[in-house]
């Protein structure tokens, strides 16, 4: 299919398309050449009359993933500023295991709406997946940051710190996580790890 210009790993904007083309948004492959999975062009959105809103809805409603990134890949054709539409469409890729493609759109979100907290905080959780949990770290700082009431984001950075041993570091997380939410069994779960780790650390 066509080359579109594509949001980059540090989320810069699409290359400037030229005067005889109209500009092109970042599409449903950001990373053609280095991620797993098919490659989808931009299909037509004449569909129905609908316009971007309705193709997020109707996205938003879907079981199918690969259903719903071809409808956010045409609401961003119609409004390619749609930051809500990229953080979902990287949901849907990271439901699938394309954690590149999710970080790319994530990067393209946050160039958008800084401010957001969703788009970062799912970049995050990419990271730990892709075990890149330096800067899932990152991530899980800035979410908290934007927005301190955020037990998953907690519990993540918990989840990455314990992966590289920090486990103290790791309790105090899970314990930010537990507190709102007393819960949390997965962040207890991971707490009663924790501790025994340092346990054997201590031995």
């Amino acid at each position: 299919g066509a080359q579109h210009p594509r949001a980059s790993a540090e989320g810069e904007q699409p290359a400037a398309a030229t005067e005889s083309e109209p500009p092109k948004p970042a599409v449903a492959d950001p990373l053609p050449n280095s991620a797993p999975g098919p490659i989808y062009d931009v299909v037509d959105v004449s569909e129905q009359g609908m316009d971007a809103s309705e193709y997020f809805r109707r996205a938003n409603k879907t079981n199918d993933p690969i259903g719903a990134i071809r409808d956010y890949d045409r609401a961003i054709k119609l409004k390619p500023d749609f930051a809500d539409a990229f953080v979902n469409r990287g949901n849907r890729y990271q439901d699938t295991t394309w954690y590149e493609r999710a970080i790319a759109d994530y990067n393209y979100a946050i160039k958008l709406k800084p401010e957001d907290p969703e788009a970062v905080y799912n970049r995050g959780r990419a990271y730990v997946e892709l075990e890149k949990h330096e800067q899932a770290i990152a991530d899980f700082d800035r979410t908290i940051k934007l927005n301190p009431d955020y037990p998953t984001a907690f519990y993540n950075r918990g989840k990455s710190y314990a992966a590289l041993g920090k486990h103290e570091q790791a309790v105090a997380d899970y314990d930010q996580a537990i507190k709102p939410e007393p819960g949390f069994k997965q962040a207890i779960d991971s707490r009663l790890n924790s501790l025994l780790a340092l346990d054997k650390q201590g031995e």
